[in-house]
C-alpha cells in the first residue's frame, strides 16, 4: 500500500520533538506468540496524552534484551504514515524488521491507516529477545526513563491470541491484562476487543432532575383500583367445570400396554444414560506416566469427559501383554464430570511428587502391573470386562525419564500422543499440556524455558520446544547453530511427528559437549505431506550464565 504523507501534521509535531515528556504514550497490546514466531510479534503503542510525540529514538526492550531502539518501518510491507511521530489518540504498531504484512490487512478493515505508524526496531532482527509465549515483560524507555512496561506471566492462549489492556488510566496487570477476544486472536493498530471506557464524571449533575417527582402526586389515581371489583367476573370461571372432560383421562387406562415398558429390564437400554453423560463411555485413559525416573511412581490417568458422575466399581485396566486384569475399585468410587483420577503404583509417593495435586488418587486392587519403557498397550475396561477406552504408547513416544505422555485431545479420531509439554513432566488433575481443540491453521513454534541453565540443578536444565503442526501429522526436522551460524547439532532428524510435536535440547553440542552460555540459533523445518508443503523458520535460544 502506498504510504500517507501528512506535511502539516509532521511539521507541527517537530516543535515537540524536545518535550522530554512522553507520559501520554502506554503500551496498549501484545503479541508474544503469533502463528507466525519469527515475524509476526507486535508491540502496540497508544497516545492517549494531549499531544503528539515522536517516537524516534525511544529504546523499547524485554527482561532480557534493552538495547533495541524504535524506528520508523521502511520495508517492503509498510503501512500508514511515515515517520515516527504518533497524534493523540492514534496508534503505532512496532514489528519485526521482517515483519511480512500479515496484519495490513485486518488494520485497513477496522484501524485508521491515515492515522497509524508502522515502527520497528533497528539493531536486532526480533523485538526485545524474542518474546517468551509464557511470560515476560516489555517496556518502554526516553532519555533513560521508562515510561510504561507491560508484564504477562503465561501464555494468552498460543495461535495469534495477543494479551490486551482494557484500561489506559491503570497498570497493564492484574485484571487490566487479559487474552484478546477478538476472532482473528488481535487488534493491530486498532481498538482493543476488551476495552474498558472509563465512565463520564459529568453524569451526577443529572440526579438534580429527579425533583420532577413531585408528578408523583398523580398517584392519586390509583383510586382506580377500584374497578379491580371487575375480578368478580372471575365467577365466570364456572366454565372450569368444563374439564369435567378430562374424564377423558380415563382412556390412559389403555396405557395398559404400557406393560411393554417390562422391556426395559433389557440392560441395552440403559447404555441410554450415555446422553446425560453420565456412562463409562466417557471416560478415557488420558496421560500416562511409563518412564517416572528414580525416586518417583508410575501412574495413569483417566478423564470424564462427560457432564455427570461416572461408577467405577468393578472398572479394571488391563496391559495387552498379561492376562491378568487389576481392578480399579469395587465400590465406593466415582470420576466426576469433567474431572480427573489417578491410579498409580505408589499413591503415598505420587502424592509426595506432586505436592499440588489435590485429586483423587489411588491404588489398583490386587497389585501393580509394570508400564513397560519398551512401549505397551492399555485397556480400561468397564464393570462386564468390557474394554471402553485403550491407549498405546512406546519409547520414542517420549524417552525422556520423568515426562508423561499425553492424549491431546480425547475426541480426536485417531487419537493422537504426545509427550507432556508442561515443565513438571506431566499434568495430572488437570488439562494436558498438549490439549489443543483444532489442527492448527498454521505452523508454530512454543518455548518453555527459554532461556534456560543447563548447570544440573533440575531447574530450567533443558529449553523445551513445542511445534503446532496444520495437519494430522508431517516431518520435521531441527538444528542448532551458533550466532555466527556454523552448526552445533540435529535435535530432530527427518522425524515423523504427529500434530503437536514436543522436543528438548540440554545445551549440548552433537558431541555431547555443554556449551557456554550465550545466544543460539534453533532452525526448525516442516514438511507437511497430505498439504505437499515445506515450511522453515529461525528461533533465538539462550543459555543463561549459572549464578
Amino acid at each position: 500500500m502506498m504510504r500517507i504523507y501528512h506535511l502539516a501534521i509532521t511539521v507541527l509535531c517537530l516543535g515537540f520533538a524536545g518535550k522530554a515528556a512522553g507520559t501520554g504514550i502506554v503500551i496498549s497490546e501484545v503479541l508474544a506468540d503469533p502463528h507466525s514466531e519469527s515475524k509476526g510479534e507486535f508491540v502496540e503503542l497508544y497516545n492517549a496524552g494531549d499531544g503528539p510525540v515522536d517516537l524516534e529514538g525511544w529504546l523499547l526492550g524485554d527482561s532480557r534484551d534493552v538495547n533495541d531502539t524504535i524506528t520508523d518501518f521502511t520495508g517492503p510491507h509498510d503501512f500508514g504514515l511515515a515517520g515516527t511521530v504518533l497524534a493523540p489518540g492514534a496508534y503505532a504498531l512496532v514489528v519485526d524488521p521482517d515483519y511480512e504484512g500479515e496484519y495490513n490487512e485486518r488494520v485497513a478493515a477496522a484501524g485508521d491507516p491515515a492515522r497509524l505508524l508502522m515502527l520497528t526496531i533497528k539493531g536486532d532482527r526480533t523485538l526485545g529477545n524474542g518474546l517468551g509465549n509464557s511470560g515476560d515483560l516489555v517496556f518502554i524507555k526516553r532519555d533513560e526513563v521508562t515510561i510504561d512496561q507491560f508484564a504477562w506471566t503465561e501464555s494468552a492462549g498460543g495461535n495469534g491470541i495477543s494479551w490486551e489492556r482494557p484500561r489506559f488510566d491503570l497498570p497493564a496487570d492484574g485484571s487490566n491484562r487479559v487474552p484478546s477476544t477478538h476472532p482473528d486472536g488481535s487488534t493491530p493498530g486498532f481498538r482493543n476487543s476488551t476495552a474498558s471506557d472509563l465512565p463520564p464524571t459529568p453524569g451526577p449533575v443529572e440526579p438534580e432532575e429527579p425533583t420532577e417527582p413531585a408528578q408523583p402526586e398523580e398517584p392519586e389515581e390509583p383510586t382506580k383500583p377500584a374497578q379491580p371489583e371487575k375480578p368478580e367476573e372471575p365467577d365466570e370461571p364456572t366454565e372450569p367445570e368444563e374439564p369435567t372432560e378430562p374424564v377423558e383421562p380415563e382412556e390412559p387406562e389403555e396405557p395398559s400396554e404400557p406393560a411393554e415398558p417390562a422391556a426395559p429390564g433389557e440392560p441395552s437400554e440403559p447404555m441410554a444414560p450415555q446422553d446425560t453423560g453420565s456412562s463409562m463411555e466417557n471416560v478415557v485413559i488420558n496421560e500416562i506416566m511409563f518412564n517416572p525416573g528414580p525416586n518417583r511412581t508410575e501412574w495413569i490417568e483417566l478423564y470424564n469427559r462427560g457432564s455427570g458422575a461416572v461408577d467405577l466399581a468393578g472398572s479394571a485396566l488391563r496391559l495387552d501383554h498379561v492376562e491378568r486384569v487389576r481392578l480399579i475399585s469395587s465400590g465406593g468410587l466415582s470420576i466426576e464430570g469433567q474431572g480427573y483420577l489417578v491410579i498409580a503404583h505408589d499413591a503415598a509417593l505420587f502424592r509426595e511428587t506432586h505436592p499440588g495435586f489435590g485429586g483423587t488418587v489411588v491404588e489398583a486392587i490386587g497389585g501393580w502391573e509394570r508400564l513397560r519403557n519398551s512401549g505397551a498397550k492399555v485397556w480400561l475396561l468397564d464393570a462386564v470386562g468390557k474394554p471402553v477406552h485403550g491407549a498405546e504408547y512406546d519409547e520414542a513416544l517420549n524417552p525422556d525419564p520423568g515426562r508423561s505422555v499425553e492424549l491431546v485431545n480425547p475426541d480426536f479420531d485417531p487419537p493422537v500422543w504426545g509427550p507432556s509439554a508442561d515443565t513438571g513432566g506431566g499434568t495430572p488433575g488437570r488439562r494436558n499440556a498438549l490439549y489443543v481443540s483444532r489442527i492448527p491453521d498454521g505452523v508454530s513454534v512454543h518455548f518453555s524455558n527459554n532461556p534456560f541453565s543447563p548447570d544440573g540443578d533440575n531447574f530450567e536444565d533443558v529449553c523445551l520446544v513445542t511445534v503446532d503442526l496444520p495437519a494430522p501429522h508431517g516431518i520435521l526436522h531441527a538444528m542448532v547453530f551458533d550466532i555466527r551460524g556454523r552448526f552445533l547439532k540435529t535435535l530432530i532428524d527427518q522425524t515423523t511427528v504427529a500434530s503437536r510435536h514436543v522436543f528438548t535440547w540440554d545445551g549440548t553440542d552433537q558431541h555431547g559437549r555443554g556449551l557456554p552460555a550465550g545466544p543460539y540459533i534453533l532452525y526448525v523445518e516442516q514438511m507437511l505431506p497430505t498439504l505437499d508443503r515445506l515450511t522453515a523458520s529461525k528461533h533465538l535460544v539462550v543459555i543463561a550464565a549459572s549464578p
